[in-house]
């Protein structure tokens, strides 16, 4: 099994060991930062249990000579995803799939009008993993999970090789488990971020504190909603119980807890917002949906973007 990784951060980093301890032909394709440490010293693994270094089949900015692969993993942000597809070219063969693990729903759709549809195979992933610093990934919490897509979103036929691919994770840490309804779980996954992250930011506030009033509580239930109406007209029925559910879902998460565009924002950091909660406005648009609350959210997130730093109030 050949396997390009595009990142090499918490989530393509920590995968990549996984799979190169399967056995797995790994390449990895990452910043000049990463390529210089992994080519010193190997790409270090932290999680809870051990700490571990493996060496990559290769590692290169641009996947120069890389060669066609099996799988391809575009692990990176979406506010870094163009330049990946370039480089992903020269890997792509008749049977290559290039599979996504960005937020939202965008990214499967950016790969299948550049590669083809049959090509873009989505994925969702459940991990708590960060950069620990050049070519080094540590991996936190409960033990990450991965959903993979069964096949080619609005396609059929069997995959072998993604069987393959959820066994070796099985085998190295990861609960994987190939999913024939993956439209569903992106649109689920969807609505939890374009929530907690968009109320988050609109209200500037915890998720303790959102919860502790009533007025913005319910601000969850209604970001759900509009989330719901999108996805179904979308042809995703995201049903009311997946509604409660979610609400449910964010009503459980610690009191402290932000979400990572919040936390971008208050950095100064480019977040995802037009990805997610900019995209979510533009879809809805596109199908006569009125989404109010998704509007304002987008729109006091630009602001902030473009004001720069914005700290949580105190």
């Amino acid at each position: 099994m050949k396997i390009a990784i595009i990142g090499s951060g918490g989530v393509g980093g920590y995968h990549a060991g996984a799979l190169m301890d399967a056995g797995a032909e790994v390449h990895i394709v990452t910043t000049p930062r990463h390529v210089a440490a992994i080519s010193d010293r190997g790409l270090i693994v932290h999680t809870e249990s051990s700490s571990r270094t493996y060496h990559p089949a290769s590692v290169t900015t641009d996947g120069t000579g890389v060669g066609v692969c099996d799988l391809v993993m575009i692990t990176v942000k979406l506010t870094h995803f163009e330049e990946p597809l370039e480089n992903c070219q020269q890997m792509i063969g008749p049977d290559t799939l290039v599979l996504t693990f960005q937020n939202g729903v965008v990214a499967p759709d950016m790969v299948a009008k550049r590669f083809g549809a049959e090509h873009a195979l989505p994925c969702v992933t459940f991990i708590v993993a960060f950069i620990d610093g050049p070519g080094e990934a540590r991996q936190i919490g409960a033990r990450p999970k991965m959903l993979i897509g069964s096949a080619p979103i609005g396609l059929d036929g069997t995959y072998p090789i993604l069987e393959e691919f959820k066994d070796a994770l099985l085998a190295n840490g990861v609960d994987a488990h190939m999913s024939p309804t993956i439209a569903h779980d992106l649109w689920y996954k969807y609505a939890v971020i374009c929530t907690m992250g968009g109320v988050n930011v609109l209200a500037n506030a915890t998720v303790g504190e959102i919860r502790s009033f009533d007025e913005t509580h319910a601000l969850w239930t209604k970001s759900v909603k509009e989330v719901q109406s999108v996805a179904r007209a979308s042809g995703v029925d995201l049903t009311n119980e997946d509604c409660e559910k979610i609400v449910g879902e964010l009503d459980s998460y610690p009191e402290a807890s932000t979400s990572s565009m919040q936390r971008d924002l208050i950095a100064g950091k480019l977040s995802e917002l037009e990805y997610l909660n900019g995209a979510l406005v533009a879809k809805a648009d596109a199908a006569g949906i009125d989404v109010p609350l998704q509007r304002l959210i987008v729109t006091i997130a630009r602001l902030h973007a473009k004001r720069g730093r914005v700290g949580l109030a105190s």
